[in-house]
């Protein structure tokens, strides 16, 4: 059901008006940064000499194209007066990435000296095959039309007003381009009536800033999130992303969030604990006639005593659910959840879905953005993937010494420092230094910019034991204590001296002309015997990291405070070695200003608002600035608070002396003096742990100290795996303990959820580069049942990886219940049940895997007739736009005048033939789906009657079994479950004996089913391969046929004399003779594949009812001899 009608079409305008405004701002900045625009012939000059400027403005290339389009009704000008508006009207057209969008520029006059325009912008797909724009470059659907007013002021500086009066320029605070794609999405979804919708967004994906986005878009707004943690977390950044703003000019009255938490403090209602003034409370919240404030928002947490109090009060709102998987989903909770569905416009995000969570959101989900994507699009950071395999005894010291281990930056990475730039400034130096000088040099100083040591690491894992271990040993190395340190050392520099070693190769080779696989060798060994092994002093290590990582809170907060910059933009310089250069900016800005006064120069007003603002420092009103900040300081410690705060004023304050002095803010930064650590309690919390057992105050500190880097390690359970995002912390640790079973709680680090989810805990930003580091216990190797960091971050496969370990895990659980339940709690009489129907449950076994087979075959097929579906038609579409320019636009024969002209020879080509091909593929692809809902129907009867034989199983009577349940009262299902390795495979001499025996037979099978896997997975990749090859080839031949076709007699033996100075006709008919036996080829190797492919599942399905044969003739054994024994 969802909103009302009424309700659900403000929200659409409203998101519609939002999400056009912020597509066009996009629009204009990526024309800036490397589209072509074009409006008169001079266009894209101005373009290219705007971005040569170290602050290049899109304002400043609309002001240039407007000059050089003259004055509206001068004789030279391009401005054109419309007849029905009577309006002045300048159009253009912007290309990015082959997308082609039409604007049109209004002239709608000028207000307190900002010139006005309405732009209408219309998107156009990809000109002739050019491939549809990746990922966040597709600012607007094809065809789709939006208009959108915009304001220029003097100073270059262009902002784009929505309806509401939501100013949004360039630098705004605001939804990246491609999370602006996800709400128009669901934008689309809730105008088709479908307002309930679930999309995934990967792990730092940002989807707090989506629901940010949407909350400043619509207004009021319930959001909804698992624990406390996230509460605040997401209520800054809505208060970050909404107070920021400027509206009808002037800046947004600060809006308030509400909590649940509030309901317990003083001040709202007299009695918390009176659920009628509760729910009359939030009654007026939603009303937004609540007092002593109203609420514009609200963020609730779901796992709150008061949530399911408050919950069925919610209706015709907009509902936001981020880390939807996390959400316990029990009879009463879904319940709930369906009445917010009955009554609300519902988006649910996660970056990890359950079976569950797509079965309460059926249907496809709204979008599907993977940690891998997301790296793609430069949001977040690349990931240095490390994973490792180990004996269980040597996984915390390799943990230990992997963490300890230095990494690089690498080529294309932001912030990555280039030897070769850093010789040519060598070189420029007085007195100049030699060529091998100035490249050894440059060498050595990329190195110590780009190497990564001793970051902010967070460490994951199940096992308690292991967590105690590892904070232990990083706090005792802090501490430095020797025997801890001795242990590890010399392991840590044999490790820092091999990436020493291949950092040195990367850089050296950037020296050497036309690289090759010798010379690579030649360097390599040059530089490995050149390289010492090094010194390790781990404390010294642990101490330069932790100076540098508090000296940039200081420094974030301290510049934030008096350049009115974002503290995050002030950090990310830092971080990318781009600080100094921007502080002798602002230093010459400040000082040209002192000396030289009002010139008209752009920014001046902004420099002269900074300078009166350095003269009138006040310390108190800073403070309550610090306060009300982005940033961690609210949450820490009271003791660490107060020191952090009179650091960020200190700074602050000399900061602003300097300014007001005319004297250079550079040397506070970049060397200032050395903080006091002991001061900030820094060595006694240079590890910290955190579990299920942490009250959420003590969890906000932890990580708020991790934030400002008081606290270097945090060694946590899964508590903290999903949505803590730091900027700071480069390193993840996953430690894969091995357990006998699989866990009966999905969000283990070692399943598909929390895993994945602390993977991304250190992707938070786009600058530098990650690492995480997996360390597995070896008995997972080969068992499909731990996802891996490389498979998570799998640009186009980590979805369906993702789910062959869930699928996995599931099953082998299914499989670890059915013994228990079997062993513990079953008879004689189930025994005889279990041994009655083997046979049936083995075919039915091995149906139910034949009929998965055919279900992932015919999925992939159908994926790929609508992937081809969406290209053809993109084609023809791109012939009918080219067409609609010939005059009158016949539809007949392809007039005289155009047939020597190729291209538009082949665009009527297509338009003749692509419908039927359509039409082909259309039809084949319903063949597919239909097959496909057959074998998806067949699968629900075989499960379905598997389910059904397996409850008979576990259901049955038994004498023996009474006894056993009598004893065994207190033990729950879930109880035998966790003890399933003492009591499935070690009750009984005689099943632990047969366990023992078939062992090894398991083991190899396991083995030879994973390899069948492998072999499967990479047939099917060179098959898909193969069968796009065959496609683009035919399409080759076809179009030289076309093209040939339109030379008289159409000759098929040697070309014709007259054409064989045309390379493009020579080329066409070498095509047409060689084609044909390239297809061949083409044909029969991919049905070799075909074969191979097929050879490969039987045999899978061989091994796996091998298997499964021998799990059964255990459990049944087990069986006996537990109720023999009991």
């Amino acid at each position: 059901m969802g909103a009302s009608k009424s309700i659900r079409t403000r929200f659409v305008d409203d998101l519609r008006d939002y999400t056009n405004t912020l597509a066009a701002v996009h629009l204009l900045k990526e024309a800036l940064k490397g589209g072509s625009m074009i409006t008169v012939g001079a266009a894209n000059d101005i373009v290219s000499k705007e971005n040569l400027k170290a602050d290049a403005k899109i304002g400043n290339v609309v002001k240039a194209i407007l000059a050089q389009a003259g004055k509206e009704g001068e004789a030279r000008s391009l401005w054109v007066k419309n007849d029905t508006d009577n309006k002045w009207h300048l159009q253009a057209a912007i290309t990015i990435g082959g997308a082609v969008y039409t604007v049109d520029l209004v002239q709608e006059g000028i207000v307190k000296g900002e010139q006005l325009y309405t732009v209408n912008i219309e998107s156009k797909l990809a000109k002739d095959d050019s491939p549809t724009p990746s990922r966040g470059k597709l600012f607007f659907n094809p065809g789709a039309k939006a208009t959108v007013k915009i304001k220029a002021n003097k100073d270059g500086d262009l902002r784009a007003v929505t309806q509401k009066g939501l100013e949004i320029s360039h630098d705004s605070i605001a939804p990246y381009s491609y999370q602006n794609e996800i709400i128009a999405k669901y934008c689309d979804k809730v105008s088709q009536g479908a307002d309930t919708q679930l999309a995934l967004a990967g792990t730092g994906s940002g989807k707090s800033i989506i629901m940010a986005g949407i909350a400043q878009s619509l207004g009021k707004t319930v959001m909804i999130v698992p624990d406390a943690l996230l509460v605040s977390q997401q209520t800054k950044e809505v208060l970050n992303l909404v107070n920021k703003g400027i509206e009808n000019g002037a800046p947004v009255t600060p809006i308030n969030v509400f909590t649940l938490d509030l309901l317990e403090k003083p001040g709202l209602i007299d009695d918390p604990e009176d659920m009628d003034q509760v729910t009359s409370y939030f009654a007026t919240v939603l009303e937004g006639t609540s007092k002593p404030k109203k609420f514009e928002h609200m963020v609730l947490q779901s796992t709150h005593p008061l949530f399911k109090v408050i919950a069925p009060l919610i209706k015709d709102n907009m509902v936001l659910i981020d880390e939807s998987h996390t959400h316990t989903f029990d009879s009463e909770s879904t319940k709930l959840l369906q009445g917010l569905k009955d009554n609300n416009s519902v988006l649910a995000l996660t970056a990890t879905p359950t079976s569950k969570l797509y079965d309460l959101f059926p249907g496809t989900p709204l979008d599907d953005l993977s940690l891998g994507a997301a790296i793609e699009l430069g949001n977040v950071r690349p990931i240095k993937a490390e994973v490792d395999y180990y004996e269980a005894e040597d996984l915390v010291t390799q943990a230990v010494v992997r963490y300890f281990d230095d990494y690089y930056l690498r080529t294309g990475d932001n912030g990555y420092t280039d030897p070769v730039q850093l010789k040519a400034e060598l070189l420029k130096k007085v007195p100049k230094p030699s060529d091998m000088e100035a490249q050894s040099q440059a060498i050595e100083i990329a190195l110590e910019r780009n190497r990564m040591r001793c970051p902010r690491n967070m460490a994951f894992s199940d096992n308690k034991q292991t967590r105690q271990e590892l904070a232990t040993i990083y706090q005792k190395i802090s501490e430095g204590d020797a025997t801890t340190i001795n242990k590890y050392k010399d392991t840590i520099a044999a490790k820092r001296k091999q990436s020493e070693i291949e950092a040195r190769v990367a850089m050296t080779l950037k020296f050497v002309q036309d690289v090759d696989a010798q010379k690579t060798k030649e360097v390599t060994e040059l530089v490995t015997l050149a390289t010492k092994t090094p010194v390790v002093d781990l404390p010294r290590d642990i101490v330069i990291e932790q100076q540098k990582g508090v000296q940039r809170t200081i420094n974030s907060l301290a510049l934030a405070l008096v350049l009115n910059e974002k503290p995050s933009s002030i950090g990310e310089k830092d971080r990318t070695n781009k600080l100094r250069t921007f502080i002798e900016k602002c230093d010459a800005e400040f000082h040209g200003f002192k000396t030289e006064g009002k010139t008209g120069k752009p920014g001046e007003d902004a420099v002269e608002a900074k300078l009166k603002a350095c003269a009138s420092f006040n310390r108190e009103k800073m403070r309550e600035s610090l306060l009300k900040m982005e940033s961690p300081i609210p949450d820490l410690p009271a003791t660490q608070q107060a020191a952090m705060i009179n650091l960020i004023l200190d700074r602050a304050e000399a900061l602003a002396a300097n300014i007001t002095a005319d004297r250079p803010m550079v040397d506070i930064v970049m060397n200032p003096t050395p903080v006091n650590l002991k001061a900030l309690e820094v060595d006694s919390n240079y590890t910290r742990t955190i579990d299920a057992s942490t009250t959420d105050t003590t969890k906000k500190g932890i990580v708020a100290m991790l934030d400002v880097g008081i606290v270097s390690q945090v060694v946590s359970d899964q508590t903290v795996a999903t949505g803590v995002s730091i900027k700071d912390v480069f390193n993840v640790q996953i430690v894969n303990n091995y357990s006998e079973a699989v866990e009966s709680d999905i969000n283990v680090i070692n399943g598909t959820l929390s895993g994945p989810q602390a993977m991304g805990r250190c992707v938070r930003h786009g600058d530098g580069l990650a690492r995480v580091q997996q360390i597995i216990d070896v008995r997972y190797k080969g068992t499909g049942l731990i996802l891996t960091v490389d498979d998570a971050i799998d640009r186009q496969n980590s979805g369906v990886k993702t789910k062959a370990v869930m699928t996995a895990r599931d099953n082998l659980q299914l499989i670890q219940k059915a013994t228990v339940v079997q062993s513990i709690y079953r008879g004689q009489k189930t025994v005889g049940m279990f041994a009655k129907n083997r046979d049936e449950l083995s075919a039915l076994t091995s149906d139910i895997q034949k009929c998965r087979v055919a279900i992932s075959t015919k999925t992939s097929m159908l994926q790929d007739g609508r992937n081809h579906l969406v290209t053809t038609k993109q084609k023809l579409h791109n012939s009918e736009v080219e067409l609609a320019f010939i005059p009158g636009n016949p539809k007949g024969r392809i007039p005289p005048q155009y047939r020597n002209k190729p291209e538009m020879v082949r665009h009527w080509t297509q338009r003749k033939v692509l419908p039927g091909v359509i039409d082909g593929i259309v039809e084949r692809n319903q063949q597919i789906e239909d097959s496909l809902q057959d074998s998806v129907q067949q699968l629900q009867k075989l499960e379905k009657r598997r389910n059904v034989l397996l409850a008979q199983i576990q259901s049955a009577p038994s004498t023996k079994g009474a006894t056993v349940v009598k004893t065994k009262t207190a033990m729950t299902v879930q109880d035998a479950e966790m003890d399933f390795s003492d009591q499935s495979f070690h009750r009984g001499s005689k099943t632990h004996g047969l366990f023992a025996q078939k062992k090894q037979d398991v083991s190899a099978i396991t083995v030879d089913i994973q390899k069948c896997k492998e072999a499967i997975s990479t047939q099917t990749d060179m098959l898909r391969v193969g069968r796009n090859l065959l496609d683009s080839t035919k399409q080759k031949l076809h179009k030289s046929e076309v093209e040939l076709a339109f030379i008289p007699g159409n000759p098929n033996g040697r070309i014709p004399p007259q054409y064989r100075n045309q390379p493009e006709m020579v080329r066409y008919w070498t095509q047409r003779q060689a084609l044909p036996g390239v297809i061949d080829g083409i044909v029969e190797r991919n049905q070799k594949l075909e074969d191979a492919l097929r050879d490969s599942l039987k045999q899978l399905q061989k091994l796996e009812k091998q298997r499964d044969a021998l799990l059964e003739k255990t459990q049944s054994t087990q069986a006996q001899q537990t109720v023999a024994t009991m």
